[in-house]
């Protein structure tokens, strides 16, 4: 049986592919930036924090439409604000990731937008999740061991 994801092999001749592809590295490529548990202003060159706790202020997103920024909190609750005058998903400006969390946020050329927040994975969920697979998988040979003497037994 196979796994669960099953990823096409990409078309590399596909010049719009390959464009889509260099424009997703640009926008998170750059430097990763561990502001420890102080604050610290994100420089446009910053693509990563790994912060503390403390608060990072975020870059202006005006002249950065398109990029990416993760914050991961590695220590304690970071507070994330931008610059003053931009929002993130509209809002103030203002938000907090939690320990062992973090998130990505894209900017449009004037404001910044959550794109995706990490979460990390309780051991004792994926131990369960895990078992489930297994035994779903176990199933599955047995009912194609049933189908298979079904079969037989019609000929």
């Amino acid at each position: 049986m196979g796994g669960i994801l099953r990823i096409e092999p990409l078309m590399l001749n596909n010049k719009l592919a390959i464009i889509r592809i260099n424009n997703l590295i640009d926008s998170i490529a750059g430097d990763v930036s561990t502001p420890g548990s102080g604050s610290t202003t994100l420089e446009g060159t910053d693509g990563v924090a790994l912060a503390d706790g403390g608060t990072v202020v975020l870059h202006t997103a005006v002249g950065y439409a398109n990029k990416r920024v993760i914050i991961k909190a590695t220590d304690g609750v970071v507070r994330v604000k931008t610059d003053g005058q931009e929002t993130i998903d509209n809002g103030t400006g203002d938000l907090y990731v939690p320990k062992l969390h973090g998130i990505e946020l894209l900017s449009d050329g004037s404001n910044w937008w959550i794109t995706m927040s990490y979460t990390p994975q309780d051991p004792e969920i994926l131990a369960t999740l895990h078992q489930i697979r297994d035994l779903t998988e176990v199933l599955v040979r047995h009912l194609e061991v049933i189908t298979d003497n079904e079969d037989l037994e019609d000929e």
